[in-house]
C-alpha cells in the first residue's frame, strides 16, 4: 500500500500545454523541460515560422507582386526555414546572455522554453483563416476597397494580432526566466539585450553603407 502511495506521489501533475500557456507560462515551461520532447519544440517553431513569414507578407504587401497561392507555398516552404534558425541562434543568444546574469539554463532548456513559448503565435495564426476568408487576397495589398464588415474584421483582427503579439513577448520572457531558474526581471533584460545589440549593429551598417 505504501509502494502504491508513494507511486502516486512520484507521477508528474498532466498539464495541457496548449491552453496553459497563457496563463501558468512559467510552469508550463518547466512542464515541457522535465516531461516534452524537443521535437515538440521544433514542431512549434517551424508553424510559428509559417505564420511570421505570411505576417510579414501581409505587411510588405507582397500581393501587388505575387499571386496568393504563391505566397502561401513561399510561407509553407520557407517559413519553417526561417523559424528554425531563428530558433536556434535567439536560444543560443539567450542562454548565453542569460548565463551572464547567473541563470542555469541549458541550452537544450532555452530551446525547449522558445519552443513552448511559440504556442500562443500558433494559436494566433488562427486569426490567418478569417482574414483570407473574409479580406481575400487584399491582406496582401495597401490599396483595397473594403466593405464596412471587412473594415470591422480588419480593426478586430489587428487588435487580436496586438494583443497575442504583447502576450506571445510576456510569455517568452517568463519561458526565458524559468529556464534559466532566476526571476523575470532577468528573464526580459536577457530577451531584451540581444535585440538591442542585432538593432544596433544593423542601424551601423546600414548607416556606413548609407555613407558610402
Amino acid at each position: 500500500m505504501q509502494e502504491i502511495t508513494e507511486q502516486v506521489e512520484r507521477e508528474p501533475e498532466k498539464m495541457n500545454i496548449w491552453l496553459s500557456i497563457w496563463y501558468q507560462p512559467r510552469k508550463t515551461v518547466r512542464y515541457a523541460i522535465e516531461h516534452k520532447n524537443l521535437g515538440l519544440a521544433m514542431i512549434l517553431v517551424s508553424i510559428a515560422g509559417i505564420i511570421q513569414l505570411l505576417d510579414q507578407s501581409s505587411a510588405k504587401s507582397l500581393g501587388e507582386s505575387l499571386p496568393v497561392v504563391a505566397i502561401i507555398v513561399m510561407s509553407i516552404i520557407g517559413g519553417p526555414i526561417i523559424g528554425l534558425i531563428g530558433w536556434l541562434i535567439g536560444s543560443g543568444l539567450n542562454y548565453l546572455v542569460g548565463r551572464m546574469f547567473g541563470g542555469k539554463g541549458t541550452y537544450a532548456e532555452l530551446r525547449m522554453a522558445f519552443g513552448i513559448s511559440s504556442i500562443i503565435l500558433v494559436w494566433g495564426g488562427l486569426v490567418w483563416i478569417p482574414d483570407l476568408i473574409i479580406l481575400g487576397k487584399d491582406v496582401f495589398t495597401d490599396q483595397f476597397y473594403f466593405s464596412s464588415l471587412q473594415y470591422a474584421w480588419l480593426f478586430l483582427s489587428l487588435l487580436l494580432n496586438v494583443a497575442i503579439g504583447v502576450w506571445a513577448f510576456i510569455a517568452n520572457v517568463f519561458a526565458v526566466a524559468e529556464a534559466h531558474r532566476f526571476s523575470a526581471w532577468k528573464g526580459l533584460l536577457t530577451v531584451l539585450i540581444p535585440v538591442i545589440i542585432i538593432m544596433t549593429i544593423t542601424l551601423i551598417v546600414v548607416f556606413s553603407v548609407m555613407l558610402i
